[in-house]
């Protein structure tokens, strides 16, 4: 099939789409769509998820929503793009599971969709949707002004199928479906998220061109790599991800985690392993001797340079440029310039980074050296070394 005949398809069924939409309304204007949440609940939680959470749910004697769960509901709807990681316990499928109502039954009268991907399917058919199913006998249906869920017709095993829309799970290989999901209100889950396939992410983001669209990825984190790490590691180009962190005193001050359970895998695992480092804490390792630096670090140097960012500048009085750091790609990685300044308090900032994708160590010496001598502050230089891994190969100013 050519390129424009398949672009021929996407518009005919957008239009399609957009005639059932119509219809939709319509239909629901003149009373024909039957069991509908009430317009008044609808109106009253369409942008209030941790509101939803708090009022028409009922939680088990004892049990409540944490901080943290309300806190995540509420910036997706705020910003309609977040990527949760912590720990193993945390409880990242109930919230999905509450995600999953809250869109469905403020939306419903309207077109809407939620597809659910994961990196593995029995996440889809052993956990998320058994988790749906779980939550929908505690949902409160007089808040929400409908009948309660028919098991038969609408909540079966991998579908939640309500009067104008329906949840679905989908293989997280599959790139296809999520690319021809379409909907004027679509609301992506990406469960286990670590290792979906770039693919599938690339095409989940054509729907935010236009309409009502929402994406929540959750995961335990793993190696740093991939897409979910990209975006966690503020990579550019995701910035308008909003991202969360749970950590363990997190989940431990919910009481989702045993303080015993932990200590007991630091010793069981070590606490510099990766395994404890993901599943424990929340946060990207790999068991690779050459990764050295953890996310949590990355995070901290980059909090406290919008910290000074934000007080001072660069061409401040007291500000020394002393040199340029470099990263000699591998593996096909670009290779990076950081320009190192020192304030007059002896803070070490960095500058802008420049990337280049060479690994010649020559071209490399170039582009430093280009920075170097175009930089025009005071220069307190004590010596500028490149060094070249493959090769141990040194190239000195």
């Amino acid at each position: 099939m050519s390129i424009l005949q398949q672009d021929l398809d996407r518009q005919a069924l957008r239009f399609l789409e957009g005639l059932q939409a119509r219809k939709l309304a319509q239909e629901r204007a003149d009373g024909f769509i039957r069991n509908l949440p009430s317009p008044e609940f609808q109106e009253r939680y369409r942008t209030d998820p941790a509101g939803f959470v708090e009022n028409c749910i009922e939680f088990p004697t004892g049990s409540h929503p944490a901080v943290y769960q309300l806190d995540s509901l509420q910036r997706l709807a705020h910003n309609h793009r977040l990527a949760v990681r912590g720990p193993h316990g945390l409880g990242k499928t109930a919230m999905a599971a509450w995600a999953v109502w809250w869109f469905a039954l403020t939306n419903d009268g309207n077109d809407w969709k939620i597809p659910c991907t994961a990196s593995v399917w029995r996440q889809l058919t052993k956990f998320l949707f058994p988790e749906i199913r779980l939550w929908s006998r505690r949902i409160k249906w007089d808040v929400i002004g409908r009948e309660q869920v028919n098991y038969r017709s609408e909540m079966m095993s991998l579908t939640l199928k309500l009067a104008t829309g329906e949840a679905f799970a989908i293989t997280g290989s599959d790139a296809e479906t999520i690319e021809g999901a379409h909907a004027d209100n679509l609301f992506y889950i990406f469960d286990e998220s670590k290792i979906i396939p770039e693919p599938t992410w690339n095409s989940a983001e054509g729907a935010f061109a236009s309409g009502n669209t929402y994406w929540l990825a959750i995961s335990t984190p793993g190696s740093p790599s991939g897409r979910f790490y990209d975006i966690h590691s503020s990579k550019e180009g995701f910035d308008d991800w909003d991202k969360m962190h749970v950590t363990l005193s997190m989940a431990t001050d919910a009481g989702r985690i045993k303080l015993a359970w932990a200590a007991q895998r630091e010793k069981q695992w070590g606490k510099n392993s990766a395994i404890y480092k993901n599943r424990v804490l929340g946060e990207f390792a790999s068991s690779l001797e050459d990764n050295v630096i953890s996310l949590e670090l990355v995070e901290a140097s980059q909090r406290r340079w919008q910290d000074w960012m934000r007080d001072y500048k660069l061409t401040d009085e007291g500000v020394k440029f002393e040199g340029v750091a470099v990263d000699v790609g591998r593996g096909g990685d670009d290779s990076v310039l950081a320009p190192k300044f020192v304030d007059k308090d002896g803070i070490i900032i960095i500058g802008k980074l420049e990337k280049h994708n060479t690994k010649d160590v020559m071209k490399i010496v170039g582009f430093a050296k280009a920075m170097f001598d175009r930089l025009i502050y005071p220069v307190f230089y004590t010596g500028f070394l490149i060094v070249h891994y493959q090769t141990a190969q040194t190239s000195p100013f």
